[in-house]
């Protein structure tokens, strides 16, 4: 999905007009350019928030004929992010800022579809790869509909034992809930998951 947002209408005039559009992975940021200062711009520099923290981090600095900037390396635990851009002169150590853009993140859940749990030290666990994900739970059933594995922590994966002892060779299913952000919208994921040794 993709969204493209704009900041809301306000009676404040803007120097720099932020927009931004947000794909799988990555937000991509446009501004208009900065013309005030008869030197011109030095640099542009970005930040970056969650919607949940009230500190920007600057996260790049480009050039200043550079209008656009595609952040790639947002962090997954969090679904909502807040930038702005600020142009900076260094010559007066003077700099204006653009308005604020919200971004959302699609929550996203990949699973592998088989491991091994063998002793070679490869594939030995197994679960989901999630991004965006505000709270999540996990339940691995067998053939027969038993529950023999369930978490609700991101990082406990199923070894592929069951009640203390391996697992009998064979295919699980799988039924993963989580919530994303901003608000909580649940989703599921079902399938299967093969079990080799």
């Amino acid at each position: 999905m993709i969204h493209d947002i704009e900041s809301p209408v306000s009676n404040e005039s803007c120097s720099i007009l932020l927009t931004g559009q947000s794909l799988p992975l990555q937000h991509i940021l446009n501004w208009t350019p900065y013309t005030e200062w008869p030197g011109g711009v030095s640099y542009y520099a970005i930040s970056r928030r969650p919607q949940n923290s009230s500190a920007f981090i600057e996260i790049a600095q480009v050039s200043s004929n550079t209008l656009t900037f595609t952040d790639t390396q947002i962090p997954q635990d969090n679904g909502v992010f807040v930038y702005y851009v600020k142009a900076v002169y260094d010559t007066l150590n003077v700099y204006s800022t653009s308005n604020e853009v919200t971004l959302i993140q699609e929550p996203s859940v990949f699973t592998p579809n088989s491991f091994t749990p063998n002793g070679d030290g490869l594939n030995e666990t197994w679960s989901p790869v999630s991004s965006f994900i505000k709270n999540y739970n996990l339940k691995i059933f067998n053939r027969w509909g038993n529950l023999i594995f369930e978490s609700n922590e991101f990082n406990r994966q199923w070894d592929g034992s069951y009640q203390g002892q391996p697992a009998p060779l064979g295919i699980y299913f799988y039924v993963v809930t989580y919530i994303g952000f901003p608000d909580n919208t649940k989703f599921n994921k079902r399938g299967s998951v093969t079990l080799l040794r």
